[in-house]
């Protein structure tokens, strides 16, 4: 059996077009007729012809005809054609795509609730509005006849749209359906998210590894640098011991060295965590002036940055934090040199810095005469994320600072009410007193430190003792290296075999008893190269492969590790 399918739209249109129409019409006006002449014949002086008689009868028949043909096809017909009507009516408005049936005007004629719901609008609203008004592309469909195209709408709803043309009759419609993706446009955009924080991750990660390699490659240098920076100053205040500019030019050098181990030991302990120097109580005010100093010199290598204007608003009191000096500076300056890079192209050039103390806080503002836009504000402490050039930027600086500044019970952000930049910074303000510690950990530390302090001194006066003599060729007995006072008979081994028992583990105090023994190993060795007369050899051990000043480097650290813990 063939299953037969009638679309009562189109069985409607078939019964009231050619050639049911020119059926119908012709047997209403025959039924207008026989009516007529029904009157006339009523007439007393009509006389009816057996003709007419005939077509009255002929007539009479269509008339039932129709009737029948009326009751028994047009209105079931009509009768189906409605309730499909209203069938097709609820199945277009519970379905969750859009519909919306454009006339030829090109105004909405009819739209279902999805098409209410996505554009905001109510549906007698919809109603005989212009389609440009809600789909600005809906012109391009009526010069093409169909089109498939994308859509944001207000409110942040993503949109699929299809406009086809459609013929009902002689007259002409456009159908259009809008399917709402808002979802599905989420969870790519949350993906893809997703893949760009998990490759940012990865970078991340190898930028730890090579930050983490370039630190080990710096300290070797920078350790043959310190040695041979000591050795100059002694020779230049051997031969003119009044040449103060010389020694005070050594001695800034010295400083500039001192900063970068720093910055290289902060740069490892980021990697793994933690503080890379020693925290303190310090006042803000002598951090600020430090960066401010450096913020002097940086603006004045900038040609450009000679008109820029400096506003400092400071209160007279003094501001105690508990920190690490040297992280707290680079974030300041961090700041300062984005305020500078974001200035280079603005003709009006300004920078304030704002330092006040609260109840519990020191608050610290740098703003600057820049702006920044909606589309970047919530993205500027993000890993990796930086608008400069790759030659001026990597989009690390206000991601470790906030880092930075976290770890030391602090905060920073960005203001949004201000008009221009403008970065706070907010550190607990801490007042020093030495009922803060218990007794017995207050007294061992300051002990310890000035031990450590005490043996550090020591052994670079010995190095450079030691050196000193190998240059000018002379002896050097065991007997005096042991009065000079080699690592392992310094007040150093004792204090650590002190330290065992109060450690809250073991592999800070091996690893710098390794590292304590070893260095008394290599300075056996550079003193039985000098008995040999291999001098040159000595001054290589010591000098060229820095190994020697390593690692004291290394153990300095590990003593700072060890003191924490104790």
């Amino acid at each position: 059996m063939i299953p037969l399918k009638i679309n009562a739209a189109k069985a409607l249109h078939w019964i009231y077009g050619s050639p049911w129409r020119i059926f119908l019409t012709l047997w209403w006006l025959i039924f207008l007729t026989e009516f007529l002449i029904m009157l006339a014949l009523s007439s007393a002086h009509f006389e009816g012809t057996p003709i007419i008689l005939a077509l009255l009868d002929s007539a009479l028949l269509g008339l039932v005809v129709s009737i029948f043909l009326w009751i028994l096809i047009v209105k079931p017909l009509s009768g189906e054609t409605a309730k499909f009507r209203e069938l097709a009516v609820n199945i277009i408005n519970e379905t969750r795509d859009g519909v919306i049936v454009v006339g030829e005007d090109q105004t909405v004629l009819m739209a279902n609730t999805a098409a209410s719901r996505i554009f905001g609008v109510k549906e007698d609203q919809l109603r005989n509005l212009a389609i440009a008004e809600i789909l600005p592309l809906f012109p391009v469909c009526t010069e093409s006849g169909s089109l498939a195209w994308s859509q944001k709408l207000p409110a942040d709803v993503f949109v699929d749209i299809e406009c086809h043309k459609v013929s009902f009759g002689t007259k002409w419609f456009w159908a259009v359906f809008i399917r709402d993706v808002t979802e599905a446009k989420r969870e790519q955009l949350t993906k893809e998210t997703e893949k760009e924080k998990h490759a940012a991750a990865q970078r991340l990660m190898i930028l730890g590894e090579m930050a983490g390699a370039i630190a080990h490659e710096l300290s070797t240098p920078l350790a043959a640098m310190q040695l041979q920076l000591e050795l100059l100053k002694r020779e230049i205040e051997g031969k003119s011991p009044n040449n103060g500019t010389m020694s005070g030019m050594i001695n800034a050098v010295f400083a500039t060295y001192k900063r970068l181990v720093r910055i290289i030991q902060g740069v490892k302990t980021v990697i793994r965590g933690g503080h890379a120097h020693a925290v303190s109580f310090v006042d803000m005010q002598k951090v600020l002036d430090g960066a401010l100093a450096v913020y002097k010199d940086l603006s004045g290598r900038r040609a450009g940055f000679l008109n820029c204007e400096l506003l400092v608003e400071r209160t007279d009191e003094k501001l105690m934090i508990f920190c690490d000096e040297v992280q707290i500076n680079q974030v300041i300056l961090n700041l300062f040199n984005n305020a500078l890079d974001a200035l280079e192209n603005l003709e009006r050039r300004w920078i304030k810095v704002e330092l006040k103390g609260m109840d519990e806080w020191v608050e610290l503002a740098v703003s600057d005469s820049g702006r920044i836009s909606e589309d970047v504000r919530s993205k500027l402490f993000e890993m990796l994320f930086t608008t400069k050039p790759p030659e001026k930027g990597t989009g690390l600086g206000l991601n470790l600072s906030r880092k930075i500044i976290t770890a030391h019970g602090g905060t920073i952000n960005l203001d949004e009410r201000s008009e221009n930049t403008r970065f706070v910074v907010r550190l607990p303000r801490r007042v020093p007193a030495s009922s803060s510690l218990p007794p017995e950990h207050a007294e061992g530390r300051g002990g310890d430190q000035a031990r450590i302090e005490e043996w550090l001194a020591g052994h670079r006066r010995w190095r450079t003792e030691f050196v000193d003599s190998i240059e000018r060729g002379g002896e050097i007995s065991d007997e005096k290296i042991r009065k000079i006072g080699l690592p392992e008979q310094c007040e150093l081994g004792q204090w650590i075999k002190e330290a065992r028992p109060r450690m809250a583990g073991d592999e800070v105090f091996t690893e710098l008893d390794g590292l304590h023994r070893k260095l008394h190993v290599l300075a056996v060795e550079i003193a039985q190269a000098i008995k040999k007369g291999n001098r040159s050899e000595a001054i290589r051990m010591i000098s060229g492969t820095a190994e020697f000043t390593v690692l004291t480097l290394s153990i300095t650290q590990l003593i700072e590790r060890l003191r924490k813990r104790i």
